[in-house]
């Protein structure tokens, strides 16, 4: 996932993220699993979003949730 992220293809990232936590959920059967997850993926946004202001790790998604907050 690490490189995933570092290639800055976000969303493929989060495609696999999303297949993880949704079979984990489903193979468990323990929502858990699943609050767990939101909980991961909040923190990923928030982590993003605050690295995507300050270094170029993340800027293609800051530039994009900008644009889409500013139209």
């Amino acid at each position: 996932m690490l490189v995933i992220g570092v290639e800055n293809d976000i969303g493929f990232a989060l495609l696999i993220f999303t297949l993880f936590i949704a079979l984990l959920w489903i193979s468990a059967g323990r929502a858990r699993y699943l609050a767990f997850g939101l909980i991961l993926f909040a923190g990923g946004v928030i982590v993003a979003t605050q690295l995507g202001q300050h270094t170029h790790l993340f800027s293609q998604f800051h530039e994009r949730v900008s644009i889409w907050l500013d139209p």
